[in-house]
């Protein structure tokens, strides 16, 4: 049934503290040097860690869209490409190989139309399916294939044209092929500003709950929807001397099978932790003091997480981390050097 109730909670915000006592790192896996870093060349860098393989994405304006996806070994499994250009809002991409997207396309009159696309794992059969008045601006697909957004409706840019249904959810939830089984916290409720929360939103679903974090100004959120109720809990986020400084950015959103939530932001010093990790219980971020592998110094981009570890993007490299409570980081022997062909990557598809 439709959730009509009041979203009071989704912006009532629990407290913020620090830590001091910050966990290491133990390092699982690191390489793909060649590997990710011509797929980052191809792709402008537009990547993500879903469902055990990394995606890129490259959706240059005027032209379809193409991804590229390797395995953990750093080896090329598929490449696709969107048969029309759109501007990509967020994809992902499923267990089985295949890639969802929430795209917007513009007619030759600059009328702009949202929809969500499926790509199949080869590459080739793809459905779109057409969303507009709602535009789904993050999206995340869960564990058993399903897929949810976050998103608002709007006509003429207007996000309270009488038109529209004030009991329409911001948040909905699709099967796998595109069907809508419900939405949930009703768009007539939300006060003008969050709008601008959820267009700059990320959203992560597993298979008991939906993380979504949002930081627009000097305003920042953490918002958590438990599967089982659908009641949802919000907290403070970073403060803003923490936030980034592209207005409110997140490069990364980790929550991993357990539930731990990790938030990674661009900060104006580039060697300062840019990754905390949420204190449930304790309403508290704590800073990841997350090393530096191979000379890279710079706080690395945090990419997702695989079941408990969480995956880092460092300059040409990718390296998975489980996350130590308490002691030194200790590392494991590493695998051999990813190898994967760059002419593979640097090479776009010849339809674009």
């Amino acid at each position: 049934m439709l959730l009509k109730r009041p979203v009071v909670g989704l912006f009532a915000l629990a407290s913020l503290a620090f830590s001091a006592d910050a966990p290491s790192f133990k390092l699982i896996r690191q390489g793909g040097t060649d590997a990710l870093d011509a797929a980052a060349s191809a792709t402008h860098g537009h990547i993500k860690w879903s469902h055990g393989a990394f995606l890129y994405v490259d959706y240059i304006a005027g032209i379809p869209p193409y991804f590229l996806t390797l395995d953990r070994e750093g080896k090329l499994i598929s490449s696709a490409t969107l048969s029309m250009p759109a501007l990509v809002r967020d994809f992902d991409r499923a267990a089985d190989g295949s890639i969802v997207l929430a795209g917007v396309t513009s007619s030759s009159y600059g009328e702009q139309k949202p929809f969500l696309a499926w790509i199949a794992a080869d590459g080739k059969t793809e459905r779109n399916i057409p969303m507009s008045p709602y535009y789904p601006s993050a999206i995340s697909l869960a564990p058993d294939g399903t897929l949810w957004t976050l998103g608002f409706e709007m006509i003429n840019h207007d996000t309270h044209a009488p038109e529209l249904n004030p009991d329409a959810g911001v948040m909905r939830h699709y099967d796998r092929g595109g069907t809508l089984i419900n939405w949930y916290l009703p768009q007539g409720s939300m006060a003008k500003d969050d709008f601008g929360l959820i267009q700059e939103g990320r959203l992560v679903a597993t298979g008991d709950r939906l993380g979504w974090y949002a930081s627009i100004g000097r305003v920042s959120k953490y918002v958590e929807i438990s599967l089982d109720t659908m009641k949802e809990r919000a907290y403070a986020g970073l403060p803003p001397s923490l936030s980034g400084v592209l207005g409110g950015y997140i490069e990364g959103l980790a929550l991993t099978d357990a539930g731990d939530v990790t938030v990674c932001v661009p900060q104006r010093n580039p060697y300062a932790p840019s990754s905390y990790r949420f204190d449930r219980t304790a309403a508290k971020w704590t800073p990841l003091p997350v090393p530096s592998l191979g000379g890279y110094r710079y706080a690395p981009r945090l990419l997702g997480s695989d079941g408990e570890d969480l995956v880092f993007q460092y300059d040409q490299s990718a390296a998975f981390f489980s996350v130590v409570s308490n002691g030194a980081a200790s590392a494991v022997p590493l695998n051999p050097p990813l190898v994967l062909p760059s002419a593979l990557l640097l090479s776009p598809p010849a339809s674009r």
